[in-house]
């Protein structure tokens, strides 16, 4: 996408349906803060609608970071209503998690957001220029981010991983002193969020005190430095499409377990590969499960120490994930926290379990699964393991350990503590990666039912 000589109406049409390839009839959300860049974007997209029918929703996020956030909604919404532009407003705080960068919460949260409300065949825009661009790569370079980190935004990418919707940012050409003026040419007003000027945030400091240096010094920098992004990611493109070869390659979707969130990878193979290719492999499985890229720091180390085959576990994402070596395969799931769970009362219907994120419901089997005539003569529970418990596996005569059915089996120990027994009455009937128990076991070749475990977001 090339540089345009000035930002104008006539300009946009022609990146919208020229470079961006939209036809006339597009739906387009508008990610909406009301700010001068977002509020330039509005105003030349109904300019463009004028030649043109284009849907446009204007949609707001409030994460009630500041004070005046509400009021600042309210404003937004007064000024799609005086431009005829369909409005819809989410107000939602953000979680702050230790560690993770409240800024990338923030994104993460509304793209999820916009996604959740986008139709089928809408597209996402939104109002970076070519000023983002550059913070984004000096911001990279000074934190010394690899390679693959300092291609910077995205013209034109899904808005989530996997996901149908587009998204699309048709102001990365244009940089921000000619928004500038187009915003004062035509009069606009907008909202100026003051804590777009603490220099004490990376990106401010940047924008306020380094940046401006750089373009007195050389004023194509801000250029430059885009066409510099633009070269590096189309490096970066042919990695990740290598790397999600390889991905393709030793990945175990039969290994998957409940509380996993990406398909397990095969270790064994993996030591075989070269550093840059475990990188870039570790990258796009990572990215795979919606999660952001730890820090370069626990990057590094977690691909050291896989390398050095002393991997044991690494926390990701402020605690909320984690990666774990078991049994040659390499898992990213679930932090499951602490553990003392309720026992719940059964009768064989669907039940969601929302502190871990699961559904529990009974599925048909082959023979080998519960009767479901045995299963109707007492109430049955859920349980969780509490240790030395024992039970007799069908068609044998004494009681095997629990724990030791679990080694035998290679069944991961995130799993033994957090996916419940089944128990009717005061008997074990089911254990997760076990099977039912001898009384409970449907017999003759009869087909029986299991109880089955689904992740809620599936």
């Amino acid at each position: 996408m090339s540089a345009y000589p000035e930002f104008s109406v006539q300009a946009l049409s022609r990146v919208l349906f020229r470079d961006f390839g939209l036809t006339e009839n597009a739906e387009i959300i508008l990610a909406y803060s009301g700010g001068c860049d977002s509020q330039v974007l509005l105003h030349g997209l109904v300019g463009v609608r004028r030649t043109v029918h284009l849907g446009i929703t204007a949609a707001h996020f409030d994460h009630g970071l500041h004070d005046r956030s509400a009021q600042w909604a309210e404003q937004c919404a007064a000024w799609c209503a005086s431009y005829g532009v369909e409005y819809v407003s989410c107000r939602r705080a953000v979680e702050k998690i230790p560690g993770a960068s409240v800024e990338a919460i923030a994104r993460r949260a509304r793209y999820h957001w916009l996604d959740s409300i986008a139709e089928p065949g809408q597209v996402v825009i939104t109002a970076h220029h070519a000023n983002d661009q550059a913070e984004t790569f000096l911001l990279g370079l000074f934190q010394g981010k690899e390679f693959a980190q300092l291609a910077g935004i995205s013209p034109d990418r899904p808005l989530l991983y996997r996901s149908e919707t587009r998204l699309i940012r048709p102001l990365l050409p244009f940089p921000q002193r000619q928004l500038q003026r187009y915003a004062e040419r035509n009069g606009l007003s907008w909202i100026d969020d003051p804590s777009n000027r603490d220099t004490r945030y990376y990106r401010n400091y940047i924008r306020q005190e380094v940046l401006p240096l750089v373009v007195k010094q050389w004023p194509a920098a801000v250029a430059e430095m885009g066409r510099g992004a633009r070269c590096i990611r189309k490096v970066v493109q042919q990695d990740r499409k290598r790397s999600g070869t390889l991905l393709d390659q030793h990945r175990c979707p039969a290994g998957r377990t409940a509380f996993c969130l990406a398909d397990p990878l095969n270790m064994p193979e993996l030591f075989n590969r070269y550093p840059f290719e475990l990188a870039g492999l570790l990258r796009t499985w990572i990215h795979s499960a919606g999660l952001p890229l730890p820090s370069q720091v626990q990057f590094d180390s977690i691909c050291n120490d896989l390398l050095q085959r002393r991997f044991r576990r690494s926390a990701l994402h402020g605690g909320q994930a984690v990666i774990q070596l078991f049994d040659g395969q390499l898992f990213l799931r679930k932090d499951l926290g602490p553990g003392n769970l309720e026992t719940l009362k059964w009768n064989g219907k669907p039940v969601s379990i929302s502190r871990l994120g699961l559904t529990v419901e009974m599925r048909r089997f082959v023979a080998g699964g519960l009767d479901p005539g045995r299963l109707r003569e007492r109430p049955g529970y859920l349980v969780w393991r509490k240790g030395g418990e024992k039970i007799r596996l069908p068609d044998r005569k004494h009681h095997s350990s629990v724990k030791k059915l679990f080694q035998a089996r290679r069944v991961p120990p995130w799993e033994r503590d957090y996916l419940p027994y089944l128990v009717v009455g005061d008997e074990i009937a089911w254990v997760h990666g076990i099977g039912a128990t001898h009384h409970f076991v449907s017999r003759s070749g009869n087909a029986g039912i299991s109880p089955t475990f689904t992740r809620l977001e599936d």
